[in-house]
């Protein structure tokens, strides 16, 4: 999983720079989607082999999530969300169907809970809407910034006008 992800992020890196005379906003978001893609899928495999759905390191795909947020349209940040949810469902439904690959993490509270699917899915009921509010408040937040960059830029150029105006 960390040749795969090494390789990709290099593909990427480079498609990043070769094109930089050529690269818009659209085609940097399209390469971003990806990056955020490739790591929540990556992301899952290691959750996957490391713990499954008990495995403290579900809370990195947080971290995916709030970078979609800020990178991405909001509609592909809402997908962001929605695929990682149905991702770590994946995880859940593999666990309880192929147990030989589980490994459970040397934690006294894991290796109890995947056989209950009460549990099972109330964790990923939380887990969605939690993803769900962290894009709602991250792109929340991008558009008042934007928004008051908008205001400022507005108010400099009155003032410069004024200015200007005021030496003739």
């Amino acid at each position: 999983i960390g040749l795969a992800v090494l390789a990709y992020n290099t593909l990427i890196s480079r498609a990043m720079v070769s094109g930089k005379a050529r690269l818009t906003f659209q085609r940097a978001q399209r390469l971003w989607l990806v990056q955020i893609l490739a790591d929540v899928s990556s992301l899952t495999a290691i959750i996957y082999f490391c713990g499954g759905i008990e495995s403290p390191a579900i809370i990195f795909y947080v971290f995916h999530v709030v970078c979609a947020g800020i990178l991405l349209p909001r509609r592909l940040s809402y997908l962001v969300a929605t695929l990682a949810t149905v991702l770590l469902g994946l995880v859940g439904v593999l666990q309880a169907a192929v147990p030989a690959l589980y490994h459970p993490l040397a934690l006294r509270f894991a290796g109890q809970y995947y056989h209950n699917w009460t549990f099972v899915g109330l964790e990923l009921l939380a887990f969605g809407v939690a993803m769900h509010v962290a894009v709602y408040t991250t792109t929340a937040i991008s558009k008042r910034l934007q928004d008051t960059e908008r205001q400022i830029v507005r108010a400099r150029n009155l003032l410069n006008s004024i200015i200007t105006s005021m030496s003739e």
